[in-house]
């Protein structure tokens, strides 16, 4: 009988990077201690045996992305252990670490010692001493991003904020940052800014903040801005014909969308808390004439399938331009909103080729109802001449196998489906998706996630 250790190492190695992939966001170490110690996964592959602990220590990228997720009290000699582990075993690669809260003064010692290899760093709610920041100056030469959000915004001093400029300002592959809004005033090398997240601007925010920020936007190297639950501190108008990726994640009533001109926007991502997004945003598209290519909706947790079936069309008439469309939409709403939707795509879109739906099952005992809406959802898609590639997840907090097993008339619907997409050359994925529900990190939920292929 074929045994384990018989699958070639290269193959092993490949399963080792996908079981890695299942237990964090990005294929990286992550350590979760809630109630209980956990092991993170690449260390379970040392304990297995000798063959496969020579495998996986023998894989540096395995290692390399250090994800610290500190939930308690009591671990910190377990939590220290791991992380020293993963950076001795990632060799020399670059390395990238995130603290989601706390640790950083565990194993500031132990990080400083390899700044020469950050590529990313994100100090969570423990930043950086000054003393500490001063001695990294030269010393990151591979460092690309910085998440620097400083629990005591206000409490930032001149002299903190110096000691932020002495470390970053010659920082050569400096990229992406994400910081408070009193650290606009460093000294980073910000003619190279690519990626920038607007920090939350509050009243007592120095008045040259404002300056700064405008100029930080103005940028002609930005390339992704990204704004999150962030009220417009002032009137000003951004224009930046570089910027080609925007993330609007707002709660506002759209005041940033009014001030934005982006000529050259060809990606956004919209999870809005308001009724008028989509109009502002489309009357933004107007007018930044902007040639969107690709758009991702989340419309999960509001579900306004009255906005959507009204204001979609006239945003769908701005784009047609538009190949790749990602929908996350509410079991609620998804019988109603899906065929308006691809009714407007069929006729406004002629180059769209690739749609990807998610449809939040809210009530379990909703489920076949909502798999039907899973299934019609693809179907009116392969209505779209240009299509190329569709697919439809059902996203839950449950366990619907027992609602999904007797379905024997979804499965025949599925069936015809699947039959007319490989008549038409269009590719089409169903899943049921159970993830762990809202309060949980998003780490966790990727832990707990598991897919089932309903083709």
């Amino acid at each position: 009988m074929p045994s384990i250790s018989d699958v070639p190492a290269e193959i092993l190695q490949a399963i080792f990077l996908e079981a890695a992939a299942m237990s964090s966001e990005s294929c990286s170490y992550i350590l979760l201690p809630v109630q209980e110690p956990r092991v993170p996964c690449q260390h379970i592959l040392l304990q297995v045996c000798r063959y496969w602990n020579s495998l996986a220590s023998a894989m540096p990228y395995l290692w390399s992305d250090i994800h610290i997720v500190w939930r308690g009290e009591g671990y910190t000699s377990q939590v220290v252990a791991f992380a020293r582990r993963a950076i001795r075993l990632s060799g020399t690669l670059p390395l990238d670490f995130h603290f989601k809260f706390r640790g950083w003064y565990d194993l500031a010692d132990d990080l400083l010692a390899e700044s020469h290899r950050w590529r990313e760093i994100d100090f969570g709610t423990s930043p950086p001493t000054t003393v500490q920041l001063r001695a990294l100056s030269g010393r990151v030469p591979k460092l690309e991003s910085i998440t620097f959000n400083h629990p005591r915004d206000n409490t930032i001093g001149e002299a903190y904020v110096e000691a932020v400029s002495h470390a970053f300002h010659d920082a050569p592959a400096f990229r992406r940052l994400d910081c408070n809004v009193n650290l606009l005033g460093a000294r980073f090398p910000w003619h190279q800014l690519e990626h920038f997240s607007i920090p939350d601007i509050r009243a007592r925010a120095p008045l040259n903040i404002h300056t700064s920020l405008l100029g930080v936007l103005s940028s002609p190297s930005l390339l992704k801005l990204i704004i999150k639950e962030v009220s417009l501190p002032r009137p000003f108008i951004v224009r930046n014909s570089n910027i080609r990726e925007l993330e609007y994640h707002c709660a506002d009533d759209g005041s940033w969308l009014e001030r934005l001109y982006l000529p050259s926007l060809c990606k956004a991502t919209l999870k809005p808390s308001r009724r008028r997004t989509i109009e502002m945003f489309t009357q933004f598209v107007h007018r930044s004439g902007c040639r969107l290519s690709d758009l991702h909706y989340d419309d999960w947790a509001l579900g306004w399938s009255d906005r959507l079936n009204t204001d979609f069309p006239g945003l769908f008439d701005a784009l047609p331009q538009l190949a790749s469309l990602t929908l996350d939409v509410s079991g609620r709403t998804a019988s109603s909103t899906l065929p308006t939707v691809c009714n407007q795509l069929q006729r406004s879109n002629p180059v769209l080729s690739r749609v990807h739906i998610d449809i939040g099952a809210i009530d379990a005992s909703d489920t076949l109802r909502i798999l039907f809406d899973g299934v019609e959802a693809l179907n009116n898609l392969l209505t779209i001449p240009s299509l190329k590639c569709a697919s439809v997840h059902i996203v839950t907090d449950w366990d619907l196998r027992d609602y999904v097993a007797p379905a024997a008339s979804v499965k025949t619907r599925i069936d015809e489906v699947e039959a007319k997409a490989k008549a038409q050359k269009v590719r089409i994925a169903f899943q049921l998706v159970e993830q762990a529900g809202i309060g949980y990190s998003a780490a966790f939920k990727a832990q707990a996630t598991r897919r089932y292929n309903l083709l």
